[in-house]
């Protein structure tokens, strides 16, 4: 599982870049601030049943059948972390079945998306290493 992870990172990065344009644009711009939350689903899921508990100014954005990420639009880092956790108790109502992993990160706490992205999967990351290791005790 987290070889998986690991493989497809770069490409996740940059798919992500790519899609959270507007918000570091108002973030540079306006100094509106953003959280991101990753999530990583051992299962094949379908992330879209998600976007019912999201504002309409937030966004979900699949990155794979098992990676998506939650742009969470106008968020210090305390708000945003309590959006994320409204989020993951509703993800866990829905894929109760399901094993997941986050991460999370907000715009004020970086310089840029450069910077800030490869830190969200490198938690990410560190967050599935660990687990898989704990299990192996």
């Amino acid at each position: 599982m987290p070889n998986a992870l690991a493989e497809d990172c770069s490409v996740l990065q940059i798919s992500l870049v790519q899609n959270i344009q507007k918000f570091d644009y108002r973030f540079k711009r306006y100094q509106v601030s953003y959280s991101i939350v990753l999530l990583y689903c051992s299962d094949n899921v379908n992330f879209n049943e998600l976007s019912n508990c999201i504002r309409c100014t937030d966004r979900l954005i699949t990155l794979d059948k098992h990676t998506c990420a939650i742009v969470f639009d106008s968020t210090t880092a305390e708000t945003g972390q309590l959006a994320a956790n409204n989020f993951l108790e509703y993800f866990k109502c829905t894929f109760c079945s399901s094993k997941f992993f986050t991460s999370i990160v907000n715009s004020n706490h970086y310089d840029d998306v450069d910077c800030m992205i490869p830190e969200l999967f490198s938690q990410l990351y560190d967050t599935v290493e660990n687990n898989a290791m704990a299990l192996s005790s």
